[in-house]
């Protein structure tokens, strides 16, 4: 079941994101790359949280109810998901942001800077010393707030299928947010007062929409390819040590606990999912592999980059220590050439390597205190956390990468699970799903018979890259990470006899594995493994070549199903590693033209902001051209004609207070009538319009863009000589820092002589 939760901005909010920016803001608001503002599921869901306690406090709703609503105290899950809130034109202001960065010129004015001062301002605010009545020192603060009037709206996933049980939960759940007016901080000072509506969605079945599959042989070894993209922040880890920083990448473990859940909800097996043989086989065995997804670009895997592969420090000039010309040169003592590792993800092409590390961001969070009253986490030495609430960071996973994975197994077991999953579904991942993380959208892209792509160099070498982590075991059952296990599992796979092969060279690295088991609650074993990117070089002893043909095996290792044990073959190593740059492909057609007129205010206003930049900028350039260092103005007079402007409410208003200039006055004005377009005691407006003219061809040369999208954009909204309506305000902006510009210029001069 799905709800919409609507907010309304009755007054400007600072709903916080824990962030500032050193010198501007010191408490700022959550806004996206692109500068879009958003409201944190956390915070929505921290102040309902707040509602429904007091409605407990007035009886009109019990613990129980709030338990059942929003889990109990130190509860996993809850019976309802809830997105971050974006405001209702967010795809359309997206998609025309996105189409501006194509354009150099476009993405200058359209910057994040511009996007966040259309949607809020700066505030400022002081402590004051009750008994002296002035400022403290030190206590000057300024925040961001968004303006009132934005809508934002909240997706909400309900894990309801009784519609009587659903309907109470609606009740339940409006009656809060009726109650819930204010939100985000200073909400006692004059900030955060909202409005909030529990509107229902249509749910959209997409259960027809099925994937076709093609007739294969039940027991012949096939791959689901899946894409996922994350739709919302994601923290992803495997949970060592209490890990708050999320990976880069999604484990195998995540998709198959997800689908699990699918199948278990599909097929109603509810506890005794683990008795069924088909979902043993598919879950439990270890013969279906759920592979990690890794980041994808216009269709291109990246994997953890070889650790046999290192960069000249302070250059980016690579090399492949793999590869034995490549190994030479970086051992020569006399190049003394000084190598370093690099991380993010790579991917190589016939020796062209291309790199890629998604953009993480550090997102902060307050824990409230069990006692309402006080506002914020306090500081006291042995008290628990729900006694004196914590303020703690995660280091998240920013929204909107694609990755791509594969589901590989049996056609039987993959039949299975084509059978409950439509072409695209919602899944939910990582930590903190309830609210402002996890969620995905994972596509199925196609079903067809498994084979690893081995690029068979035909020499007596074999290159081994790990592409994920693996977990190997002794003898002895112990986890051991020896690469040595490892060929012997190779060996087996080539159909050669053991100790066949040498180790020639090896570039290693280890991790600590582990992770949780949520449906028993308990932690999973932890040990070491070699660690994603592990490069081993293996050479045959007898000269032969290798026959790789026969290495089909889908991975090594224990906990395969989950995404260990991957390995490639030969990707690299038998050529130097040249660097490409990454050109992430641009599309210019997501953009939705119908609807681009329902941002006529906002690319004005981004228009106006850009111009009046360009016109301090201009200013500036004439105050400090030569003729402006031997000037001599009355500042009497220049102050008197700065009111004359600020008192004005139109350029003929404007005009009127010159006439009325004394001979005194009237010979001052005339050392700088030219620069300020004014003529016989009259601002020539058709002058100063060509002024605006060329200053804004200078931002956008619209005729440089004809027949193209931009062309079609700003003609349609007729705002391609916007500057025209606005004339009289561009005068006043003009004019007063002209005459700003030129007090302090005439101050210094007098200061020098």
């Amino acid at each position: 079941m799905k709800l919409k939760l609507t907010l309304e901005l009755l007054s400007d909010a600072l709903p916080g994101s824990g962030e500032s920016e050193a010198g501007i803001v010191d408490r700022d608001v959550l806004f996206d790359k692109f500068g879009l503002p958003e409201v944190p599921a956390k915070r929505i869901k921290g102040i309902i949280i707040s509602s429904a306690r007091d409605l407990a406090d007035w009886k009109m709703l019990n613990n129980n109810e709030i338990d059942k609503i929003f889990g109990a105290e130190g509860a996993s899950k809850t019976i309802f998901r809830i997105s971050n809130g974006t405001m209702g034109k967010y795809k359309i202001f997206r998609d025309f942001l996105n189409f501006c960065q194509e354009y150099s010129k476009l993405s200058k004015i359209y910057d994040k800077h511009s996007v966040q001062k259309y949607f809020s301002y700066n505030r400022t605010q002081t402590s004051v010393m009750r008994k002296k009545f002035v400022s403290k020192e030190n206590s000057l603060r300024i925040s961001r707030v968004l303006r009132k009037d934005l809508k934002f709206h909240f997706n909400i996933d309900v894990d309801i299928d009784e519609v009587n049980e659903f309907n109470k939960f609606k009740e339940d759940f409006k009656k809060i947010c009726n109650i819930t007016k204010n939100f985000g901080s200073s909400r006692t000072r004059g900030l955060g007062e909202i409005s909030l509506e529990v509107i229902d969605q249509q749910i959209q079945n997409n259960s027809s929409d099925k994937v076709e599959l093609k007739a294969f042989g039940d027991e012949d070894d096939c791959v689901i390819n899946l894409n996922l993209t994350n739709e919302e922040q994601l923290l992803v880890s495997n949970l060592i040590n209490g890990q708050q920083t999320s990976e880069l990448f999604i484990r195998g473990s995540y998709i198959l606990g997800a689908l699990a859940r699918i199948y278990i909800k599909e097929k109603s097996l509810s506890t005794n999912a683990h008795t069924n043989p088909e979902f043993r086989n598919i879950f439990l065995s270890g013969k279906v592999n759920f592979t990690n997804f890794y980041p994808s670009v216009d269709g291109n895997i990246f994997h953890p980059v070889p650790f046999s592969i290192v960069r000249e420090k302070g250059k980016e000039r690579y090399f492949d220590l793999s590869y034995e010309p490549d190994l030479e040169i970086v051992m020569d003592r006399e190049k003394g050439i000084q190598t370093e590792l690099f991380g993010g993800f790579s991917n190589i092409n016939s020796s062209m390597m291309q790199n890629f590390i998604p953009s993480t961001k550090i997102e902060s969070h307050n824990r409230r205190p069990r006692d309402r009253k006080i506002g914020h986490a306090i500081k006291s030495e042995g008290q628990p956390v729900d006694i004196t609430g914590a303020y703690f960071h995660y280091d998240v996973l920013e929204p909107n990468f694609d990755f791509k994975g594969q589901i590989i197994g049996k056609f039987k077991d993959l039949r299975n699970i084509i059978e409950i999953l439509p072409k695209e579904l919602v899944i939910y991942v990582g930590k903190s799903k309830t609210a402002q993380y996890g969620k995905c959208l994972l596509e199925v892209k196609s079903v067809e018979k498994y084979e690893r792509i081995i690029q068979n160099i035909g020499t007596d070498q074999l290159v081994i890259t790990l592409t994920s982590d693996m977990i190997l075991t002794n003898d002895g059952g112990h986890l051991t990470p020896d690469p040595e296990i490892l060929i012997e599992e190779i060996e087996k796979a080539l159909g050669i006899n053991i100790n066949e092969t040498d180790i020639q060279n090896s570039y290693l690295k280890f991790t600590k594995v582990g992770g949780y088991n949520t449906t028993w609650g308990l932690p999973k074993i932890q040990g070491q493994a070699l660690a994603a990117g592990s490069v081993i070089v293996l050479k045959r002893k007898d000269g032969q070549k290798f026959n790789i043909g026969k290495l089909d095996k889908f991975a090594f290792g224990l906990r395969t199903s989950e995404g260990y044990g991957q390995v490639s073959v030969n990707t690299h190593g038998f050529s130097h590693i040249e660097k490409v740059n990454l050109e992430k492909k641009t599309s210019r057609d997501v953009l939705l033209l119908k609807n681009i007129n329902l941002l006529r205010e906002f690319i004005e206003f981004c228009l106006m902001e850009s111009l009046k930049s360009t016109i301090n900028k201009k200013v500036f350039d004439i105050i400090n051209s030569p003729k402006y260092n031997r000037i001599k103005v009355s500042g009497s007079f220049l102050q008197r004609l700065f009111i004359f402007i600020k008192s004005s409410n139109s350029i003929n208003e404007f005009n009127k207070k010159l006439e009325h200039l004394k001979d005194n006055a009237l010979n001052q004005l005339k050392k700088v009538e030219k620069e300020l377009y004014i003529k016989n005691k009259k601002v020539n407006e058709e002058d100063f319009n060509k002024l605006l003219k060329k200053l804004s061809n200078d931002q956008v040369d619209f005729d440089s863009f004809k027949n193209t999208e931009v062309a079609k954009i700003f003609e349609d909204l007729e705002i391609t000589k916007y500057y025209s309506r606005k004339t009289t305000e561009l005068y006043n902006i003009y004019c007063s820092s002209f005459i700003t510009n030129l007090i302090l210029k005439t101050r210094e001069v007098r200061k020098i002589e």
